[in-house]
């Protein structure tokens, strides 16, 4: 026994809900899986008190200047005295140039070397930290613990909030991509409640995942417990920021939004296709103004070419959002429908030809512009394979080139659908055309010869149409049953194939979610310096492995292994280090080296603040009177 239409498409309804919740999963775990501490943009310039000075007096306040407006929040600097009790006031502001901040130090501060980390959001949302030192009266030693001068998001605050901006790209794209698609290949679905659900999904999903990233943005950029979401000074800190500022233009354009859409959408299957024309322009202007408020706050909008980078970045999410959601109004409403009827098997089909269009057109422009944000972020070739960064695009465009063939191939497949029916259509008039002409021969004889025709008629002209009707009528249930199994595999085909491709849609938003958040791969390419010299003081020769990592704006530390000319471990006696930047005359400044083992020297993490090469001084002393210096280029990005 057959099963009913309604539950034909129930079934239907309940697998492809099972494989887009599974995606959805998967696409969530690889986000939640790959959640890590973001890169760093802004740089440090100048720092009051001035990085390894000696002063002769307490100092009752402490800046840091930027290359640019940063977001703060209160422990955006933290001061530490030599025993490592924090001497601050506990709140940092900005001063009144913008790309500046301060806070107030306590009186009396005692002798010895006092430790300053800084921890602010850049401007392309990014955490941004490090930390130099000062000394007032004379240099001393200090007690200050590396892991406590960095700042570090919990790993359930990076969790949620790579969850939370996936969430963000997927309920825009339905957004966006499912207001287009209604206007321009599907009017008439406008009236479905299924497509207003949807859409109604798009815009209640893109507030949550703003909301969401405000209250996130600050713990995680800020290294704070999640108890502090809600914290007043660490919303003020986000808000204040670019970052902040965009995301509420993002909530305020979707409450403009949102009583557009009621009043006009329901309106679009009675409209002339001029009036589409201008509710498809209007929602394409809405989603480059929403993509705007991401892309005035990613990576393209620092660095260089800013200008071009942001336009790149703005048709990349617009294209993207138009296709990845009139996919999904193509697999959740279009194609869930009752498609065993003729016209609405028609109508399905026309908005999957009219959506082709219009995917082809997004697929050219995210292929365009895919290329130069790869270029601007990676670089090199070697950077393609050889960082996170260049991998993770490596697998969204192969994520893309199956999109691609999967769409070409449901592309094909209508063409030939619609070929076949064509085909029949022409046999189906030509045997019409055959039988209508043998009738007036017919009569014709009759009236020639009107014996032989009552003899020959006899019965037939008692049922007249009877022998007619047999060879017209009685080829075309085959026929019929033909077309209507075709179609149905066509659209099996299609459903499978739409399927897939969100499938992969969300993957693909998994793999942006990630990369907008990741160190761009021109700075992850360039990694930590490592580097073997060979040393000779006079008395005592071998060679020494000198590591520094991670050669990036921030603290760094540095591993010195040291081996004789018998190849086994050396200590020397002692061992100095100090980083100069010649091209902006800053440094010598000088870290401390303690031995960690047999001919292992490392240094207290020492705060590179400036881009460029380094240079590292390595001083190794055999004895009393014998030593030697050694220099290493350091390249901090």
């Amino acid at each position: 026994m057959s099963r009913s239409p309604f539950r034909r498409g129930a079934a239907r309804r309940s697998t492809l809900a099972r494989r887009l919740g599974a995606a959805a999963g998967l696409a969530l775990a690889l986000i939640l899986a790959t959640a890590g501490p973001a890169a760093a943009h802004a740089t440090l310039e100048t720092t009051s008190p001035i990085e390894g000075a000696v002063l002769a007096t307490a100092p009752t306040e402490a800046t840091a200047t930027f290359d640019e407006a940063v977001g703060v929040s209160p422990d955006s600097l933290r001061v530490f005295a030599p025993d490592g009790q924090r001497v601050d006031d506990g709140d940092t502001v900005r001063a009144a140039n913008p790309d500046e901040i301060e806070t107030r130090l306590r009186s009396g501060l005692a002798r010895g070397t006092y430790t300053v980390a800084w921890h602010v959001i850049s401007a392309d949302s990014h955490p941004v930290e490090g930390a130099y030192t000062f000394s007032i009266g004379a240099p001393s030693g200090t007690t200050v613990n590396a892991a406590t001068l960095a700042a570090k998001a919990s790993t359930f605050a990076g969790l949620l909030y790579g969850a939370v901006r996936w969430l963000g790209y997927l309920s825009f794209s339905l957004l966006l991509g499912g207001a287009v698609f209604l206007a321009a290949g599907w009017p008439g679905g406008a009236r479905d409640r299924s497509a207003g659900r949807l859409l109604a999904a798009g815009w209640v999903g893109s507030m949550a995942a703003a909301l969401g990233t405000i209250l996130c943005q600050g713990i995680y950029a800020g290294g704070l417990p999640l108890g502090r979401a809600l914290d007043s000074g660490v919303l003020s800190a986000t808000l204040d920021a670019r970052f902040g500022q965009a995301v509420l233009a993002r909530m305020l354009l979707l409450a403009l939004v949102a009583p557009l859409l009621a009043l006009s959408v329901g309106r679009l299957g009675g409209s002339t296709r001029r009036g589409r024309a201008v509710f498809a322009g209007c929602a394409a202007g809405f989603g480059l103004l929403g993509a705007a408020t991401w892309a005035g706050a990613d990576h393209s909008s620092t660095g260089s070419q800013v200008p071009l980078a942001f336009t790149a970045d703005l048709l990349h999410l617009s294209a993207m959002g138009i296709w990845l959601g009139g996919l999904a109004m193509l697999g959740l409403v279009v194609l869930r429908g009752r498609t065993e009827e003729p016209e609405v098997a028609e109508q399905a089909l026309a908005a999957v030809r009219t959506f082709s269009s219009i995917a082809a057109c997004c697929v050219g422009t995210l292929v365009v512009t895919g290329i130069y944000q790869a270029w601007r972020n990676i670089g090199t070739w070697s950077a393609l394979t050889g960082t996170d960064y260049g991998r993770l695009v490596l697998y969204k465009a192969g994520g893309l080139i199956i999109l691609i063939g999967l769409g070409w191939m449901a592309r094909t497949w209508i063409a030939q659908t619609v070929t076949a029916r064509a085909v029949r259509s022409v046999e189906e008039t030509k045997d019409g055309r055959k039988v209508v002409t043998a009738r007036p021969q017919r009569a014709e004889n009759a009236s020639a010869t009107p014996r032989t025709t009552a003899s020959i008629g006899g019965s037939s002209m008692r049922h007249p149409g009877r022998r007619t009707a047999r060879v017209t009528q009685a080829p075309r249930p085959a026929g019929a049953r033909a077309a209507v199994e075709s179609q149905r595999a066509l659209f099996r085909s299609l459903r499978r194939s739409v399927g897939l491709e969100c499938v992969v849609a969300m993957l693909i938003l998994a793999a942006s979610s990630i990369l907008v958040e990741s160190a761009p791969g021109r700075i992850e390419a360039q990694g930590p310096t490592d580097a073997t010299l060979a040393f000779n003081t006079g008395t005592v020769s071998g060679s020494v492995l000198v590591v520094v990592s991670p050669a990036v704006l921030g603290l760094n530390q540095m591993h010195l292994y040291f081996s004789g000319t018998n190849g086994l471990p050396y200590s020397p006696v002692q061992v100095t280090a100090s980083f100069t930047l010649p091209s902006a005359g800053i440094g010598p400044l000088s870290t401390t080296v303690e031995q960690d083992g047999p001919g292992h020297f490392l240094d207290l993490p020492v705060s590179l603040g400036f881009r460029g090469t380094w240079t590292l001084a390595i001083t190794v002393r055999s004895d009393n009177f014998d030593e030697t210096t050694l220099y290493v280029p350091v390249t901090v990005s």
